[in-house]
């Protein structure tokens, strides 16, 4: 080991001073992401009891035939069942369409974002028009009252997700700025490191002469 200190130093991310803390871009596109990972959940859980009830329909109705008077009356078992099926397997797969793109929109991709947007433009749409649908049919007005309950507490949801998302849209590309500049940044810091390490090597080869005292 040489006793004269070496005249370079090992660099270091320099701090900021007089900046404010850089902004997590990623907030909405995460809580975007987390909503539709919560109303997807609902969906699909509400599919599957829609078709559970399908699928035991007849069993129910032989044990009880008099549940065949709390159905609509226009609607027979059988179409009772298949609508209730076809109810539920639809809802299984909007909860797809909300599940599988919440994983690639929480990394604030555009695409991803994009293609949420447009799902959720979708379902606003749907279930806007069955809301408006159960105003105006003819029927009892307790159960227009708790159709519309039931239908508002998603298109709520749905609203804020669709904030988030629009957010999440505007921050993508500030993101792969921001992305593109730690990464130059990282690249410089390993150049800055792996030149230390060379100057290191070479004065551990060729140490300095000590002076003559």
């Amino acid at each position: 080991m040489s006793q004269f200190p070496s005249p370079y130093q090992t660099p270091t991310p320099q701090p900021y001073y007089g900046y404010a803390a850089p902004v997590d871009l990623q907030i909405p596109a995460r809580r975007a992401s987390t909503m539709m990972f919560v109303i997807g959940a609902l969906l699909l859980l509400v599919g599957v009891c829609a078709g559970t009830v399908g699928g035991l329909l007849p069993q129910l109705l032989a044990q009880d035939p008099t549940l065949a008077d709390k159905l609509p009356a226009d609607l027979s078992p059988e179409q009772a069942q298949r609508e209730f099926v076809t109810r539920g397997l639809g809802l299984g797969l909007v909860s797809m369409l909300l599940i599988i793109p919440a994983f690639f929109v929480r990394r604030g991709g555009l695409g991803a974002v994009i293609t949420a947007l447009v799902v959720t433009s979708l379902l606003l749409l749907l279930m806007g028009l069955e809301m408006l649908a159960s105003l105006f049919l003819q029927g009892d007005p307790a159960q227009k009252f708790g159709s519309v309950c039931v239908t508002l507490i998603p298109l709520t949801l749905l609203f804020f997700q669709m904030a988030w998302l629009i957010q999440a849209a505007r921050n993508a590309r500030l993101l792969k700025q921001q992305h593109a500049q730690y990464a130059a940044q990282w690249e410089q810091y390993q150049q800055q490191l792996h030149a230390y390490q060379v100057q290191q090597q070479q004065q551990q080869q060729n140490p300095p002469t000590p002076p003559e005292g």
